[in-house]
């Protein structure tokens, strides 16, 4: 899914993996971070006797995670050379 949404959205991942760890008693559904996503662990370990319900559930916050992390790449990739203009702007203005 994840190297789906950088041959989609066409931007590299610069990791050469990204781990994915489930943590018992986890008091958030998951977190993103870059190399890693953690998961409560009932949501990321799949059981043969579990509901088709739960196990599309677990499906939705995989995917859902991993979406979201290929975002925040995007998003914070093009907010840093958006500050980084306006900072070089705001020193230039300065120096002048």
């Amino acid at each position: 899914l994840f190297r789906q949404c950088c041959s989609y959205f066409g931007t590299p991942y610069a990791l050469s993996k990204l781990d994915m760890i489930g943590i018992s008693n986890f008091s958030w559904k998951g977190m993103e971070n870059y190399g890693l996503v953690t998961f409560e662990i009932q949501d990321l370990l799949f059981n043969q006797i579990s509901s088709t319900s739960t196990k599309q559930h677990q499906v939705w916050t995989i995917s859902h995670k991993v979406i979201l992390l290929h975002y925040y790449i995007i998003y914070y990739s093009r907010l840093k050379q958006l500050m980084c203009c306006y900072l070089t702007d705001l020193e230039v203005n300065y120096i002048i």
